[in-house]
């Protein structure tokens, strides 16, 4: 994004109705509602309006729990955080601004506050205050002086406590605020990992890892929390003991329970069943051995659920197992969906719930009540993005979803318009006036509609294959680009619809330019050949033109003269050319160069001037990384530069000039013109909690999210 220390934590999420966020400050307009807590499922009809949050734009590969089972941090293989506030589809996710933890926790504080602790590449740590609208705050951190390796969290009265295993070997606890509270740091103790009980009074420490034969072994040693929440005290508790297991240790094959007496180790394997081997720490006796049907290549994966309730899942579809560890029972329980990318492996439990990662979605099971659902978007990817003449309103399209408009004040609700053909990459949507916008979709329909009604008052159309649009509200005109070299240009009203097609052929670039006078150009072209260009009035167009006709008024480039880019409104042409001695970037008007700069690199590959043409957006790519920069007209000069990341499949000016906006397969961004500060974003839409496993959840881009830093 665009590299401000101002700004760097207020970039992570913008949403509906708000304004940059900063260092928890107050929003702009209304105060947000209370978000809605993760109750029970009747709190789904009453919690309100939902904030909307930022999808994972790649597969979740790390998850961790709240204690009380009601929220959960989310990381994605292209480095994303997640906070999920609730976990019955009330609440969407939110951006964490820590980029790639590699291990994380969060812990309630309040109704209305999480706190969440994660330990970064250096080995520091960073507390981070998150409301549920996605407001941010740094709270403290730890410096990777003695580095970080895990966090857990420790649930508690005052909200609880984190719990941090150091690489020096201590155990360190730390309030909400980030203050050290306590430690354990006994001298030859030398703990590789950690586990919590959810009750908040034990840990588990896992000590001396090693491989013997065929089993990967390790010491746990349990270790009882006391004192108090300003002063709590970590001493041993029970006798060592030495756990093993064939299949690698990890949180899911060595597991603690919530009320700290047991450990349940995956142990090994016979042709159909598993055997899990469970030892009670409060006594030195020989672990019970129970058998677990699930075949020899289907490792599964366990978690407590609840006390004596420990679940075990297999991620190729077949029921998971909920075994009463004091009875050796076995219940039957919802499957895990299958997933032989092994997804099943990023997964929690506490508190009656098992979460784990699908995907870009969550996977949410409800045990007791055999209940689950899948928590995401349905639509991630942004194709198009248009903004309304008086900059009041955005207008967002996405590839699998529907376009949605909204105002940027927050002032109204959000409306859907269902456009039928909106499964295609390329779908588009510009405003012919603030209450109607046009929509173009890859194969070529386009359709006006009456918004605010969700209305449609018009159709028209080409025949696909649609490089770019262009619209002029001030003169109703639209015109599509073809892969094919030609413009199609539309005379739009919201009275008489579409008039027209009037085709240009042989056309390479062009651009819209609005006359001072009825008899003058509108429309400048340069021909595929990029040795000529053509310029038509309204007239000319209307006149049904021979193709001599329009070879006529082409004009050749002077020798040596380069071709432009772009041309804006006002019929300047800017474009990036050789003077004989470096690059420059140029602006011309016929013969007469109104400005030039040099330029380093020749890595301009779009020009876009404002409507008003007193600035212009230069689209750059260096070395694959995607960023635009706002320039001066008159002084040329750089005035801010934004880094997208990715190739933008779609850019708009309002018509006033106040705003620009960016859409690409990884969301979609509104920027304040003069400032590139952002106001707006969005990055996933139809947030949904579904019951079977959706068809887009592994169709991610693996890039960040436009909503992230």
């Amino acid at each position: 994004m665009r590299i401000s220390s101002a700004t760097a934590l207020a970039v992570a999420c913008l949403l509906l109705g708000c304004g940059p966020k900063g260092k928890d400050t107050a929003t702009p307009g209304p105060a947000p509602a209370s978000a809605p807590s993760d109750s029970d499922a009747a709190s789904k009809s009453a919690a309100g309006p939902l904030y909307p949050g930022v999808a994972h734009s790649a597969s979740i590969d790390q998850v961790a729990i709240d204690p009380t089972g009601r929220a959960a941090l989310t990381r994605d293989t292209v480095g994303g955080l997640r906070l999920w506030p609730a976990l019955d589809g009330s609440a969407e996710p939110q951006v964490v601004p820590i980029a790639n933890p590699r291990s994380m926790a969060v812990l309630r504080a309040g109704k209305e506050r999480f706190v969440v602790l994660a330990v970064e590449a250096s080995g520091g740590a960073r507390f981070v205050s998150m409301r549920p609208d996605g407001r941010a705050k740094d709270v403290a951190s730890l410096p990777p002086f003695n580095p970080v390796l895990q966090v857990a969290a420790l649930e508690g009265k005052q909200g609880g406590q984190f719990v941090a295993l150091m690489k020096d070997g201590s155990i360190r606890v730390f309030d909400l605020q980030g203050e050290e509270r306590g430690a354990f740091d006994e001298k030859g103790f030398q703990p590789i990992s950690i586990r919590t009980s959810a009750n908040g009074k034990h840990l588990l420490a896992l000590t001396t890892m090693d491989r013997v034969g065929s089993d990967a072994r390790a010491e746990v040693q349990r270790i009882s929390v006391g004192g108090t929440a300003e002063a709590p005290t970590l001493e041993r508790s029970g006798t060592p003991q030495i756990v093993k297991t064939t299949a690698a240790i990890t949180d899911t094959t060595v597991t603690f329970s919530p009320d700290g007496s047991e450990v349940a180790v995956l142990a090994r394997t016979s042709t159909n069943y598993w055997e899990v081997e469970v030892y009670d720490l409060g006594a030195d006796a020989e672990p019970r051995k129970i058998l677990v049907k699930f075949n020899q290549h289907q490792q599964p994966h366990m978690g407590y659920t609840g006390a004596g309730k420990l679940l075990v899942s297999s991620n190729e579809g077949t029921p998971s197992q909920l075994v009463d560890t004091a009875e050796s029972s076995i219940r039957l329980r919802t499957s895990i969906p299958q997933d032989f990318n092994h997804q099943g492996r990023a997964q929690v439990s506490a508190a009656g719930r098992q979460i784990l990662g699908y995907g870009t979605f969550l996977f949410v099971h409800d045990v007791d009540d055999r209940q689950h659902r899948f928590l995401g978007y349905t639509a991630t990817q942004g194709s198009g993005v248009g903004l309304s003449p008086s900059g009041s309103h955005v207008a967002w399209a996405y590839a699998q979803g529907p376009v949605v408009i909204e105002s940027i004040d927050g002032s109204t609700e959000p409306v859907e318009i269902d456009y039928g053909n909106n499964n295609f990459a390329g779908t588009r949507v510009r405003f012919l006036d603030d209450d109607h916008v046009v929509i173009i979709d890859s194969t070529g329909e386009v359709t006006l509609w009456h918004w605010p009604s969700q209305t449609t008052i018009g159709r028209a159309g080409t025949m696909s294959n649609v490089r770019n649009v262009h619209m002029d509200p001030a003169q109703g005109l639209l015109v599509l680009e073809r892969h094919t070299n030609e413009a199609w240009v539309y005379e739009v009203s919201a009275q008489d619809g579409f008039v027209g097609p009037y085709i240009v052929g042989d056309t390479s670039r062009l651009g819209i330019v609005r006359p001072s006078a009825p008899s003058d150009v509108i429309l400048w072209s340069m021909q595929a050949s990029v040795t000529k260009t053509r310029e038509f009035t309204l007239d000319q167009l209307r006149a049904d033109m021979t193709t001599a006709e329009s070879d006529a008024l082409a004009v050749n480039l002077e020798a040596g003269q380069s071709p432009p880019l772009a041309v804006d409104p006002q019929g300047r042409q800017y474009g990036v050319r050789w003077n004989g001695k470096a690059l420059e970037l140029f602006i011309v008007r016929g013969k007469e160069t109104l400005g030039s700069k040099a330029m380093s690199t020749n890595d301009i590959n779009q020009i876009l001037p404002s409507p008003q043409g007193d600035r212009f957006l230069a689209v750059l790519n260096r070395s694959g990384a995607v960023s635009v920069a706002m320039h001066d007209t008159e002084t040329m000069e750089t005035q801010w530069s934004y880094a997208t990341g990715v190739f933008n499949s779609d850019t708009a000016w309002s018509d006033d000039g106040r705003y620009v906006a960016f859409s690409a397969n990884t969301g979609a961004v509104l920027l304040d013109a003069e400032t590139g500060e952002p106001v707006l974003s969005r990055c996933g839409l139809r947030f949904s909690a579904l019951g079977a496993p959706p068809s887009t959840a592994f169709a991610a881009p693996n890039q960040k999210s436009l909503c992230e830093l």
